[in-house]
């Protein structure tokens, strides 16, 4: 095998190095050369976003900036129930929607939800359809802890529709309301 070599000499490669803002600050990049390459504090980087070595060296630990004309400064957000989250962004994607009723003269964000509908079992045998459709609305829309009941009417667009039956659960973070005909 040696002869082999001898036959086809091989140049030795030169050298290869990382560039110095790849490699962290004051870490030799292997030719004496210093990298200068300065991670930011994980303070500074938003919850959720791994960085360093492998991808997932830190986590960042930032949970929301406050941005001015003058400065921007990270702000540590105060910490949130499960129950408040969910508060926040049920009310965000309600609002994505972009519908809304009107209820007592104000305007509420909502989705509307068209299956199942509800019914109810009659007297005589066979069912009745008590609500042809549900609007789901964050109870953080009602500032005052007022919500719409049973019989009350609601505008939904250009029509007039009733309220059948609203959600009765105090630990709900929504309320969803059983929607049928104004005139039944």
């Amino acid at each position: 095998m040696g002869a082999f070599f001898a036959a086809f000499p091989v140049a030795p490669l030169a050298a290869s190095y990382a560039a110095a803002d790849d490699v962290r600050d004051g870490i030799d990049r292997g030719d004496g050369v210093p990298g200068t390459l300065t991670l930011p504090a994980t303070a500074d980087v938003r919850v959720g976003v791994s960085y360093g070595g492998g991808g997932d060296e830190f986590a960042g630990a930032l949970s929301s900036i406050i941005t001015t004309a003058a400065f921007t400064a990270p702000v540590a957000a105060p910490a949130l129930s499960l129950r408040e989250e969910l508060a926040r962004d049920m009310g965000f994607a309600i609002t994505s929607y972009r519908q809304t009723f009107e209820w007592q003269g104000d305007e509420y964000a909502c989705v509307r939800r068209d299956e199942p509908t509800m019914s109810e079992l009659q007297e005589g045998g066979g069912f009745v359809e008590k609500a042809k459709y549900f609007l789901v609305v964050a109870k953080a829309e009602f500032p005052d802890g007022e919500y719409p009941t049973d019989g009350d009417l609601i505008n939904e667009g250009a029509h007039q529709v009733k309220a059948v039956k609203g959600h009765k659960d105090p630990a709900a973070v929504q309320l969803v309301l059983a929607i049928g005909s104004a005139d039944e």
